[in-house]
């Protein structure tokens, strides 16, 4: 409410909640930040030939997506632009990694066979769309 000038949604909330449970946890990654950060000491330390080891599968597809050559080559003027795209991946990335993990906890929270019965009719369902549209045709 101190930096809002609207009332916070639900799911503002608990995006900080949660947020705050990873910083009190120490299970806090930093975010797109610390996102850069490593991408620029795996540029500075192993440089473009010598794989790259990452903290995250977020980081991972966000330096793939971004371009690790791009990474390597960036010229000191466009650093700061770089930086903000690759950030805007990366929170992108991480997003889908946190909605990836939710989907693995619903479907672990249902009870037994259900998660697979779920999946078979989704992929049934998927398998389907085809043809509708074919036939909309």
């Amino acid at each position: 409410m101190r930096t809002s000038k609207f009332f916070p949604t639900v799911a503002e909330i608990l995006e900080a909640v949660k947020t705050t449970r990873e910083v009190i946890s120490g299970n806090d990654n930093g975010g797109a930040g610390a996102a850069w950060h490593e991408a620029m000491e795996l540029v500075k330390n192993v440089g473009p030939y010598r794989p790259w080891t990452y903290s995250s599968p977020a980081v991972e597809r966000a330096i793939k997506q971004f371009g690790k050559m791009e990474l390597c080559e960036l010229e000191t003027a466009a650093v700061n632009t770089a930086r903000a795209q690759f950030m805007r991946i990366y929170n992108a990335e991480a997003d889908r990694e946190r909605q990836r993990e939710d989907v693995r906890a619903t479907l672990k929270a249902l009870p037994g066979n259900r998660a697979m019965d779920l999946v078979k009719r989704l992929a049934a369902n998927k398998a389907m769309e085809p043809k509708k549209l074919r036939a909309a045709e």
